[in-house]
């Protein structure tokens, strides 16, 4: 008794769903591998399942086409023409696969034998094939005369490349440091090349007796500043004072907390440089910001307070002394705004109003007994009303003092 199967559908009476099949429809009871047959419709092959429910899906051949994947239609004709090849080949030729990813391939299993062979060793049953190297699985790889011979060419060509060369030295070197221990012997801390530079970058260290230094690709000679420092109580630090041990450096400023000292040459520039800025508009601009600025005003008033008296030009302060005056000067002028904000005025002579506060020498500058200096320890702050009252009166303490000196002194 012969049974009859069913005749397909063909691909037209498909189910689809617009211009696309209706997978859902398509549905199969059983397993498939990729490229079988749909067992209801023709020219409809399995894909895979779908990620996101598992279903089969199911293409055409237009569709593995467009896909990038090889049709059923061209699988299927390897296959004949695998099947046929091995059917009529000779027994000096190697099968070929006739299903699965190696399709239409030489079947290599067949290709393995018992035995050790070199490479270049031509095959001791298919003729024309010759061994090149056992893989890291342990099988034997055979391959063909031509191909044995483009690779070697290929080797050659590869080994007089740069990178066959740097990659043969790390090798060298890590096969010296497995195998080898590393010699007790001292290296020298110099070539002969870096002693010759170093002997000549030892005689021009100095000029003119003050410590240098190279800089930069063309080598340019700079001063040393870190050699040249100073302790600050050695020297009063004022642009243009001239070091105490080297002849012909200056002092310039303080950067980052270091003093830069400089040659007369390049402090007369900076010098000219300075006073040309602010001869310009910009400089003219930054310095009227700064003396309307507070600390700008209280450095001007400390200043022109020591302008009016011939002895302070003998006697100097130093710079931190100088700060603590500008610093008495710029708390009155706080105080005075802060006064005007409160609508407190101080009363001048003609009854206008004036400054509440202001600085007052306590002994004065200008006085026929004694004069005091323009210095921190002799200035206070008070009103303005008995600032004007005080005058340049000195306390009854000192007249006394003075009346009981000799009158040679």
């Amino acid at each position: 008794m012969t049974t009859q199967t069913t005749p397909k559908k063909p691909l037209s009476d498909a189910p689809r769903r617009g211009k696309f099949l209706n997978q859902k429809l398509l549905q199969v009871a059983g397993d498939f591998k990729k490229y079988d047959a749909h067992l209801v419709y023709e020219d409809l092959f399995y894909f895979s399942r779908s990620a996101k429910d598992g279903s089969q899906q199911w293409k055409t051949d237009d569709d593995f086409k467009h896909l990038g994947s090889p049709t059923p239609t061209e699988i299927r004709d390897k296959q004949r023409k695998a099947r046929n090849y091995n059917l009529n080949k000779l027994d000096s030729e190697p099968p070929l696969h006739d299903s699965g990813p190696s399709l239409g391939r030489v079947n290599h299993e067949a290709l393995q034998v018992v035995g050790s062979f070199k490479s270049g060793d031509e095959h001791p049953t298919y003729s024309g094939w010759h061994y090149l190297v056992l893989s890291k699985n342990g099988k034997q790889e055979w391959i063909t005369l031509n191909a044995f011979l483009s690779r070697v060419e290929y080797r050659k060509k590869y080994r007089k490349s740069p990178l066959y060369r740097k990659k043969n030295r790390e090798r060298s070197k890590e096969y010296h440091k497995k195998h080898y221990k590393p010699s007790t012997r001292p290296k020298p801390l110099f070539t002969q090349e870096q002693l010759k530079k170093r002997t000549h970058y030892n005689k021009a260290v100095t000029n003119n007796g003050i410590p240098m230094r190279y800089v930069g690709k063309t080598r340019k000679l700079i001063i040393k500043q870190r050699d040249v420092q100073i302790p600050r109580k050695l020297v009063e630090l004022t642009r243009g004072v001239q070091h105490p041990y080297y002849v012909g450096l200056f002092y310039h400023k303080m950067t980052h907390e270091a003093q830069e000292w400089v040659s007369e040459e390049k402090l007369n520039a900076y010098n000219e440089a300075r006073v040309h800025y602010l001869k310009s508009p910009r400089g003219r601009e930054q310095r009227k910001r700064y003396e309307t600025s507070p600390q700008g005003r209280a450095t001007r008033a400390a200043r022109n307070a020591a302008r009016r008296l011939s002895i302070n030009y003998k006697f100097k302060l130093t710079e931190e002394q100088f700060d603590e005056l500008v610093d008495i000067y710029l708390d009155c002028f706080t105080l005075n705004e802060a006064a005007l904000g409160a609508g407190m005025y101080g009363r001048g002579a003609n009854g206008t109003k004036r400054y509440a506060f202001a600085v007052d020498h306590i002994q004065p500058l200008i006085n026929k007994s004694l004069c005091g200096l323009h210095a921190p320890w002799n200035v206070q702050i008070m009103e303005a009303g008995e600032n004007m009252s005080k005058s340049n009166k000195i306390f009854e303490e000192y007249e006394k003092a003075l009346a009981e000196l000799p009158s040679e002194c």
